[in-house]
């Protein structure tokens, strides 16, 4: 298919490293029991991990050891490995002392010691026609897995390295790469950012070989229903036009794009770029297990949940307590959610990938059908009665007030439960003698399905969007070439997106009407997503530092590796004025 093609492109990009900036480090309290066990209280995303060290460690069994997590200041995925040692080097200590032990990493120690978001460089060659359409991809990804050949170098990369574009031929390898660094671990979008960025930046050279609009030829190679991922998904319900097409309107594209250019015909030293990216996020529910329990108490018929889930911010109890009064029919404030223990939730999976929330929903949406069925012979016994008279009733007539489930979910595919759609526009303005922008207006467009709380799923997608930022424009690390010791272990040095950093102008809107036939009441999970699309602020970049080259009759095609930091921006705008005389 390749040899067919009339045109070819090549290029090597890459996308490196990133922390996952949780503001609360590593740490886990481990307190002797008088029966030769450990109670521990960590800061995992997986207490299982935890348990499983510290019974290697201390050569007890696991049944001896209890883990409780409260919630997390912050997770992204560092803490559903890293945080095993820690436990496992305060177990070892409070073990030998007979004492409480509380460890507690400071900052420097955290980015030392912990592995961080993989990174890829990719190598491609992409076959496409006179209009733009792509006829094959040849492609590769170096992932750099650090000192272990843990993850093989490719997180999940093959359900999302075409986003949101039917290739017809595609040829995909994954080739990890050993370095004398920390084990690479999962960061927020883990191996999914960094491929969908790879995608764009294929589809991004196409339309700058063929100096063509780069919405055009990107709605050109946009899927549809029937198409077949590389993954092996056949797609059903899918929404990227619909998503794009609403964006175009929403934003008038066109009056944007022209008001730019206009901008820099009349600006030598500032300049503007424009840009639109798509996005298909697919979500795994497969292999995704959490031991849920809800507990009436017939005193007042108040609930308390347990769950197998950690809550670090993404809002997964404030759902849980909403799917619940849901179901059962009662208010809120009479359900109580309790800290996540092995006592009661052995055996649960990690909490990572946005997939949480949704599956201990599910279960507690159960839960609750189970005591509804159990609950209505004593309901029937009483006319028209309240909650507590039920539970009463029922405490009377001895029904169990317990409910457990453990969700075993079977994908149809084994890389998709369903897709989420989106797009995103955003405007820069960059000075070109420094490299520095603002990022002047964000439009993004989202299919959430029917958000179970907007609230949170706007908190989660914006939070997305910029840690995607982060991974995108601003956080660059530097290793000692020899060592493999991180440089750059502070806040000095690594530089997470803040408050200036931001968009000036940042609006979300979810799609309206398009409930997910295969989600938990018709919702969608928004954590993950948003992550991929902070390049389009990058393209953005991109886009004006071409406007800034072709004042200099430089037109070609350009690699923009992320970071694209500002002083990498600088370069790229200044290496064509090398010769300019700026005294002229």
């Amino acid at each position: 298919a390749m040899a067919t093609a009339p045109h070819v492109v090549s290029g090597t990009v890459r996308c490196n490293d990133q922390y996952n900036f949780h503001l609360e480090n590593q740490a886990a309290l481990c307190i002797p029991t008088d029966t030769g066990g450990m109670d521990i209280m960590a800061t995992t995303q997986w207490q299982d991990t935890c348990i499983e060290t510290v019974s290697q460690i201390l050569g007890i069994p696991e049944s001896r050891i209890s883990v409780e997590t409260q919630r997390l200041g912050g997770g992204f995925g560092g803490k559903i490995y890293y945080n095993a040692p820690v436990c496992g080097m305060a177990a070892l200590a409070a073990y030998v002392t007979n004492r409480p032990v509380l460890m507690n990493l400071d900052l420097h120690t955290n980015m030392q010691s912990q592995g961080k978001r993989t990174h890829y460089v990719f190598e491609y060659q992409v076959g496409f026609d006179d209009d733009g359409r792509i006829i094959a991809i040849v492609a590769t990804g170096y992932g750099d897995v650090g000192a272990l050949l843990f993850n093989k170098g490719d997180e999940y990369t093959v359900g999302y390295i075409d986003n949101v574009y039917n290739i017809p031929n595609f040829k995909w390898t994954v080739q990890p790469v050993k370095t004398n660094k920390p084990v690479s671990t999962a960061v927020r979008a883990p191996g999914t950012a960094p491929a969908i960025y790879g995608m764009e930046c294929m589809i991004d050279h196409v339309a700058t070989y063929l100096k063509k609009d780069h919405l055009q030829v990107r709605k050109l190679n946009l899927m549809q229903d029937g198409d077949t991922t590389l993954a092996g998904v056949v797609l059903e319900h899918c929404l990227i036009k619909d998503v794009v097409a609403q964006l175009e309107a929403q934003v008038n594209i066109a009056q944007r794009l022209q008001a730019v250019s206009d901008f820099n015909k009349n600006n030598r030293w500032r300049k503007r770029g424009f840009h639109v990216m798509p996005n298909r996020y697919a979500m795994v529910w497969e292999g995704r297990f959490y031991t849920t329990s809800i507990y009436v108490n017939h005193g007042d018929g108040s609930v308390h949940i347990c769950h197998g889930g950690v809550d670090m911010g993404q809002g997964i109890n404030t759902k849980a307590i909403q799917c619940c009064a849901y179901k059962l029919g009662i208010p809120m404030d009479l359900i109580t959610v309790k800290p996540t223990s092995t006592i009661v939730n052995t055996n649960s999976k990690y909490s990572a990938g946005s997939t949480t929330t949704g599956l201990v929903c599910l279960a507690i949406l159960k839960c609750c059908e189970d005591l509804l069925e159990r609950l209505a012979p004593s309901k029937a016994k009483l006319v028209n009665p309240s909650w507590r008279e039920i539970i009463k009733q029922a405490y009377l007539d001895v029904v169990d007030l317990r409910a457990h489930y453990m969700p075993q979910i079977k994908d149809k595919y084994p890389s998709e439960h369903y897709s989420s759609w989106g797009a995103c526009t955003a405007e820069v303005e960059l000075d070109v003698l420094t490299g520095q922008y603002q990022i002047t207006q964000v439009d993004y467009l989202n299919d959430t399905g029917t958000s179970l709380n907007p609230q949170l799923d706007i908190g989660q997608l914006e939070g997305g969007f910029i840690m995607g930022l982060g991974l995108f424009l601003t956080e660059g690390f530097k290793f000692d070439p020899m060592t493999g010791q991180l440089l750059t272990d502070g806040t000095w040095e690594y530089k997470p997106p803040l408050g200036k950093d931001l968009p000036i102008n940042f609006n979300v809107k979810f799609m309206r009407n398009v409930p997910n036939p295969t989600g938990v009441l018709g919702s969608k999970i928004v954590g993950e997503a948003p992550v991929s699309t902070g390049a389009c602020v990058l393209f953005a970049l991109k886009r004006a530092v071409e406007a800034a080259r072709a004042e200099q009759n430089n037109t070609d095609w350009f690699p923009f590796h992320a970071p694209a930091t500002v002083e990498s921006i600088q370069t790229a705008c200044l290496n064509d004025l090398a010769q300019y005389t700026f005294g002229n």
